[in-house]
């Protein structure tokens, strides 16, 4: 079973995209911002991290540049949902140890967030097997 971390500070959007993803059997779990997050993805193994950019006590960036220091094979992949998206060159000048595979436009709708979803858990899987 699929497990993928929901971390945005809007119960609205997290209610959503949980309910997308659990629609299509992933188990979902939320946090309110990166804080929350990294307690979470530290004790539990996740396959996913969907993330908004603009919270309160820990943002997305710094939430990613976090997941960017694990070790290869506990890094989750991770999509960023967010109504103010950077630029997708900012993603490119991250190194290569970046988990970001997708940046989404809020609101994303429910087809677009379960292609990326199953294109970034493809990737996920070719990577550990590469």
């Amino acid at each position: 079973m699929t497990t993928v971390l929901i971390v945005d500070d809007s119960e609205h959007y997290r209610d959503m995209h949980c309910a997308v993803l659990e629609a299509i059997g992933a188990t979902c779990l939320t946090a309110t911002n990166g804080k929350e997050a990294l307690a979470i993805i530290r004790q539990i193994r996740v396959d996913l991290v969907v993330t908004d950019l603009m919270m309160p006590e820990m943002d997305g960036f710094q939430l990613i540049s976090e997941i960017m220091s694990f070790p290869d094979d506990n890094r989750p992949p991770a999509i960023v949902v967010s109504s103010s998206p950077p630029k997708q060159n900012l993603w490119a000048r991250l190194s290569s140890k970046s988990p970001v595979t997708h940046v989404l436009p809020k609101p994303v709708g429910a087809e677009t967030l379960v292609l990326a979803v199953k294109s970034a858990l493809a990737a996920e899987g070719d990577r550990k097997r590469a």
